[in-house]
């Protein structure tokens, strides 16, 4: 999946596509079973939309939202 997303901040995505490159068809995804990661090297939190879509969809069906 290429379809990254940072939280705020223009940065080089290669972190969080290798990521993706890593867990074909999101399986044991970090980002995804967390909601987003942060690289300790950069500080920077990284999410993606599948992880973004899903935690939407959790917080609708507990009526979060």
């Amino acid at each position: 999946m290429n379809f990254t997303f940072n939280m705020g901040q223009m940065v080089n995505t290669s972190y969080i596509e290798n990521i993706c490159k890593n867990h074909p068809e999101c399986e044991s995804c970090p980002v995804l079973e967390q909601g987003a990661i942060q690289n300790m090297a950069d500080k920077i939190i990284y999410s993606c939309s599948t992880a973004i879509i899903k935690n939407i969809q959790k917080a609708k069906n507990n009526g979060n939202v």
